[in-house]
């Protein structure tokens, strides 16, 4: 099956965002830390979260899935995440961290996932061993053990998201206090944090570190996920690619100030009014540069969508991603649709282009999203080769192009 999108259509109506993908999957996961019962409300009906519940359920738990709720029953009866379920989603390396901290041992294949670049898995690896676990790896397999796991100091020589989730989802099931030195500060990290703390867990955030008092017997907990700032930020962008008076509903402002910012400065007319966002149109754009980098700053996930905004600003762009040095794999897909860009040794460079229709293969969930919305600015038709990678993080992304007016169906 193939995605095909007609471009040049103007875009315009309204779109409702989904709930954190990002959010979604550490809190699903968080499940593990308890055979109580745990609700989760506003879930996006995406691949990688059925792959999370897959997973949830292989391990042991009992899950039920409508209309946005998750339900959440049972507990742990497997310590082994099959590589079958594995190799679909990277985020399936953070089921080790609360199934050691219960079970004292588990096996979890290498994860897929994202091919974006180096994404190690180094900084959880060596966090568990701080703990005290043992760890092994054979034939593709991560193999984790421990008699006594204890709360100690970890300093994470990266911010890591995964990294930061998986300690704090270990942390939370064992004895002791365990500190957790410069970690990620995304607004997904805050959700976990949260729920965590509805489950009974003592979390202090302090300058650059935190301080986490495990126990065992978590409580379950029933918690609603917010907005998605990344998707909110993909039809932010898309909205000033190809729109004009498109409302944006539970649009998360607070968390995109770095996006907000850029477009102002590249010239996009926008209004932001309690937990919505319009964007009335663009005129001449000016071209903007970006490094991506850790939240607060401009998001690794909205890079390549950016790298396809600037096609339409005067002059040339820089874009550097310092999360993914290397996460550029779309550039030559782009470059088959006619778009001026060039690769540096830290980034690309970018150029004012007219994009065509043209065959071209999504090579990840991001990178994706970033030639779905060429597409709608390009002349003719475009073909996109392996669209699931689009479906792994946007919830109904067809049907909510085709509501404003794309031109958009599968083959």
């Amino acid at each position: 099956m193939y995605l095909v999108v007609e471009g040049r259509k103007k875009l315009k109506g309204k779109i409702e965002i989904s709930g954190s993908k990002n959010g979604a999957l550490p809190v699903l996961i968080a499940s593990l830390l308890t055979d109580k019962e745990c609700f989760i409300e506003n879930v996006p009906d995406i691949l990688d979260v059925k792959t999370t519940i897959e997973l949830l359920q292989f391990l042991g738990k009992n899950v039920e899935f409508k209309d946005g709720n998750v339900l959440i029953k049972g507990g742990i009866k497997r310590a082994f995440a099959p590589y079958d379920i594995v190799k679909k989603m990277r985020a399936s390396i953070l089921v080790a961290g609360p199934v050691l901290g219960r079970k004292k041992k588990i096996k979890v294949s290498i994860p897929g996932g994202c091919l974006i670049g180096p994404r190690p898995i180094n900084y959880h690896i060596e966090g568990f061993k701080k703990l005290g676990a043992k760890v092994e790896i054979r034939g593709g397999d991560i193999i984790l053990s421990a008699k006594n796991l204890k709360g100690t100091k970890i300093l994470l020589e990266y911010p890591s998201v995964g990294a930061t989730e998986n300690l704090l989802l270990i942390s939370s099931s064992i004895e002791g206090e365990t500190v957790i030195e410069n970690p990620a500060n995304e607004p997904e990290i805050s959700i976990l944090i949260e729920v965590l703390k509805m489950m009974g867990v003592k979390i202090e955030k302090g300058v650059s570190c935190l301080k986490i008092k495990g126990r065992k017997n978590l409580k379950g907990f029933k918690y609603k996920l917010p907005p998605d700032r990344i998707e909110a930020g993909t039809y932010f962008i898309i909205s000033a690619l190809a729109g004009e008076n498109i409302l944006i509903k539970n649009f998360p402002a607070l968390h995109l100030d770095s996006l907000i910012e850029k477009m102002k400065e590249a010239g996009v007319d926008f209004s932001i009014s309690e937990e919505n966002l319009r964007v009335n149109g663009r005129k001449k754009l000016k071209s903007v540069d970006i490094e991506a980098n850790p939240y607060p700053g401009f998001p690794t996930d909205l890079q390549p969508l950016w790298t396809v905004f600037m096609t339409k600003a005067a002059g040339k762009s820089i874009i550097i991603d310092n999360v993914f040095p290397t996460r550029f794999s779309y550039i030559d897909e782009l470059r088959r649709m006619g778009a001026e860009v060039v690769l540096k040794s830290s980034g690309c460079e970018v150029k004012k282009s007219n994009l065509v229709g043209a065959r071209v293969r999504v090579p990840d969930l991001r990178a994706g999203a970033a030639l779905l919305s060429a597409a709608l600015i390009a002349k003719g038709r475009t073909i996109l080769e392996d669209f699931y990678h689009i479906e792994r993080g946007y919830e109904n992304f067809i049907e909510k192009l085709k509501g404003i007016g794309a031109r958009i169906w599968i083959e």
